[in-house]
């Protein structure tokens, strides 16, 4: 045992004490250490990422294949929503817009108007062609018809001028949107106005009841209960024999419908809209009506279907109605689509794999179109979706040839490179160290180093020199943090101090108020000793009620005292609790009434405060507000009005309480605003000033408005601690 405690400790071989030991400069000793543990192992490592290259290349294709098709089927079903989203949000402003022509045309025909005096020469009656405008005017106003079926009487002709005033907001629809080619207005009486001016109009039968056209009919009561905008079928507008698709929204006087107005829209625009879709994996899409036929279908489409038009559209005249519509063109009646046909029966967007149309083989997935009852239908191939992870897999291979020459040629250069570079690095290291030296050397001597002091391009540097800065960055934030605590409790200890001294005032300020009823019991007490087999029932109950209203003052000292000891523990609280202000200021009042029973029919309370919530110390408020009432009622003759009201406006809170009693002189207010409340001497005006004490305690103050023989209104203002509530304000 004493042998081995003898033993010298062994040295490292490698260290500096060894022998044959000789320091080498950093520059030979990262290219020493370069040849035995880089070139080799790198080699090694790169042959091995190479092969795990190929490997997982083949192994992500066939991934890929898995993972792509879903994904993509999930990219293409959102494709169809928010393409079909697009053109039904179009359609529901569209919707919008009728439902505002409604309401305006309403007010308008209810409303007596007296056009320009050139408005009203625009029209003629004539037997075989009715009422109708003969020509526009400068401004671009409407065309107008009435047919002759209405007798044209003042009735019919007030009709005209108050519909007139509609053709500024007519003009105003127009323009929002290009989808829209016409508005118009039809009454229950056969009279239409539309926008922009036509000369169809003159054209109308004069005998046409346009109560019988569908568009009116589909906005009665019966087709349409809600009352809201509607759509129609899609149907051939004769002035214009396009196909068109209105928007028609009922006009109603109570229970009556008086008329209807619309906006046509043209179709071909929303199918343009269709095709020319830009869709990914050469995808189409295809506009079906409510009864499964095609509407619209670009020329990506034409093959696989079996079409030689590119607009599906031309294949049909809408004036013939669906007789004449072919096969091909309607889903439930071709082979190879009765499949996607009852998989689109459910209703709702959805999605069917492997469809075949045209010997080859499709992805499908559709979207409702709520406002014209279409629906979206997008196909694309699935040769397509899985071509691209196919030409992924070629880039991943003809990427791997390019590693495996990109290895040679650097393994080839890397060498020779590799004694140039460990002598840069030698230098780069070298400044390194130094400047690392340097800001230890900085912060030692208790200097304060900036973010990005100490940043280099090798990470491990950079993170010890991000790290070295940040020991100095917490040296300095530990000083700032002792200053900080230190002030904190310099703090703390002015609060207690504060704290402690508030305390001693208030008790100070409060001991009076335990005297006067000391007094008044004590004496009472000692004359009922002495004289009560002498007096009478009604004297010995005034007295006894003179001790009762002693003791209940003694009681709301007590809750003050209590009030002033839990105000402040809460006067830091962050936010206080929420208080209905009718609730506290009708306690207050019933309280008080049972005190002074006279007075049932003079305390009154304003009815605005009805509904109003503050957030505020409430124990505190209710001893100031009985402070005021009690004050007031005491002051006051029976009989006289004494009124409560409150008003929270901002962050403020004001309550106001007013009498009709004698008043208070100037010196008065005075006394009560400014006299401490512990004076000796006089006692008048004492629970004024207590509540100004309370009121000053919660940062507010009070405020007296008093004339002699008038009357006094005293008023406490009060910060509210958190958001106020709103005021729900009724009449008297």
């Amino acid at each position: 045992m004493e042998a081995r405690r003898s033993e010298k400790p062994r040295q490292d071989d490698t260290g500096p004490e060894a022998p044959g030991f000789k320091p080498v400069p950093l520059a030979r000793w990262l290219w020493r250490a370069y040849l035995r543990s880089a070139l080799f192992p790198i080699l090694a490592i790169e042959i091995g990422f190479l092969a795990t290259y190929w490997i997982g290349t083949l192994i992500t294709y066939r991934t890929n294949i898995g993972v792509i098709r879903p994904a993509a089927e999930d990219d293409f079903a959102r494709m169809a929503q928010r393409e079909a989203l697009a053109i039904d949000s179009r359609l529901a402003s569209i919707s919008e817009l009728a439902s505002l022509f409604a309401e305006q045309a309403t007010r308008a025909l209810a409303q007596p108007y007296e056009p320009a005096a050139g408005e009203m020469q625009r029209y003629a009656f004539s037997p075989e062609r009715g009422y109708a405008t003969q020509s526009s005017d400068a401004d671009g106003a409407a065309a107008a018809f009435y047919a002759s079926t209405t007798p044209l009487s003042a009735e019919q002709l007030e009709t005209v001028k108050r519909s007139s005033q509609l053709d500024p907001l007519m003009r105003s629809i127009k323009q929002t949107d290009p989808l829209i080619a016409k508005l118009y207005l039809t009454t229950r009486d056969s009279y239409t106005r539309i926008f922009p001016y036509s000369e169809s109009v003159q054209s109308f039968s004069p005998k046409a009841d346009l109560t019988r056209s569908p568009y009116y009919l589909a906005a009665d009561a019966e087709r349409n209960p809600s009352h809201r905008a509607v759509w129609t079928a899609i149907h051939v507008d004769p002035a214009t024999d396009r196909w068109m698709m209105s928007s028609v929204a009922p006009l109603y006087r109570g229970n009556t419908l008086i008329g209807v107005v619309g906006i046509d829209i043209a179709v071909d625009a929303l199918v343009q809209q269709v095709l020319d879709l830009h869709l990914p994996w050469n995808a189409y899409g295809v506009l079906l009506n409510r009864d499964g036929t095609v509407l619209a279908m670009p020329r990506a489409g034409e093959q696989a279907w079996g079409f030689g038009e590119a607009d599906v559209l031309e294949h049909v005249d809408p004036r013939d109605g669906d007789a004449d519509r072919p096969e091909q063109l309607n889903i439930h009646q071709r082979a190879d689509t009765r499949g996607l046909a009852a998989a689109m029966a459910s209703g709702g967007s959805g999605r069917l794999d492997n469809l075949r149309l045209g010997g080859e083989l499709l992805h499908s997935t559709w979207a409702p179109i709520e406002g014209a009852d279409w629906t979206l239908l997008l196909l694309a191939s699935e040769d397509t979706i899985v071509e691209q992870a196919a030409r992924l897999n070629h880039r991943l291979i003809v990427a791997g040839f390019g590693m495996v020459l990109a290895t040679i040629v650097v393994f080839v250069v890397f060498t020779t490179w590799l004694g140039r570079r460990a002598r840069a690095l030698g230098r780069e290291l070298g400044g390194a160290l130094s400047r690392i030296s340097q800001a230890l050397i900085a912060i030692g001597r208790g200097q304060r180093l900036q973010a990005g002091h100490l940043r280099f391009d090798i990470r491990d540097l950079d993170r010890m020199g991000e790290q070295i800065v940040r020991v100095g960055e917490q040296l300095a934030e530990t000083n700032e943090a002792l200053v900080q605590a230190q002030h904190r409790l310099e703090l703390a200890l002015m609060e207690e101090q504060r704290l402690t001294a508030s305390q001693r005032r208030f008790i100070s300020a409060i001991s009076h108020e335990f005297r006067n009823p000391l007094s008044i019991i004590d004496s009472t007490a000692q004359s009922l000793a002495r004289r009560a087999d002498r007096m009478s029932a009604e004297s010995i109950a005034e007295r006894s009620e003179e001790l009762r209203t002693a003791v209940r003052r003694l009681s709301e000292v007590i809750d003050s005292a209590s009030v002033f000891m839990s105000f402040e523990q809460q006067r830091n609280s962050s936010e206080m609790p929420e208080c209905n202000l009718d609730e506290l200021l009708q306690g207050v009042r019933h309280r008080l009434l049972r005190q002074h029973v006279d007075r049932t029919r003079d305390l009154r309370l304003d009815p605005a405060v009805i509904g109003t919530s503050v957030r505020c110390d409430q124990a505190m408020l209710r001893v100031i507000v009985s402070v005021l009432v009690d004050n007031a009622l005491r002051h006051s003759a029976a009989g006289t009005e004494v009124r409560i009201r409150a008003e929270a406006a901002g962050r403020r809170l004001t309550i106001s309480v007013s009498d009709r009693g004698p008043g208070m002189s100037e010196e008065m207010v005075s006394r009560a605003l400014l006299r401490p409340l512990e004076h000796k001497g006089d006692t008048s005006g004492a629970g004024l000033r207590l509540a100004r004490v309370f009121a000053e305690m919660y940062d507010g103050k009070l405020e007296i408005e008093s004339k002699l023989g008038a009357g006094t209104e005293v008023r406490v203002v009060l910060p509210l601690n958190g958001a106020t509530g709103t005021a729900e304000k009724e009449g008297a």
